[in-house]
């Protein structure tokens, strides 16, 4: 069972997994925010707004992460390509 980490479970994968990863996680915060941007305006509720903006904040600041991530790959490598 060795080979089956060394052949799927290779360091690009865990970069590719944290991409997806990531960007599954950007989709979700969206959607929250768009039911509560919905509800606020459904309600007449300003809190609703104040709270999407900080989940946008959230979502930017995740975003940054993954940038710097990719940044700091192509620092170390000198190209961004998977394949070695």
């Amino acid at each position: 069972m060795e080979w089956i980490k060394e052949e799927y479970f290779n360091k690009f994968l865990y970069i590719i997994l944290l991409l997806c990863v990531c960007i599954a996680i950007e989709i979700m915060l969206l959607a929250v925010t768009l039911l509560v941007l919905t509800s606020s305006f459904r309600f007449d509720d300003n809190i609703g707004q104040t709270f999407s903006i900080y989940i946008i904040s959230i979502a930017g600041a995740e975003s940054v992460i993954g940038l710097s991530i990719l940044v700091a790959y192509y620092r170390l490598r000198g190209n961004i390509l998977i394949k070695s």
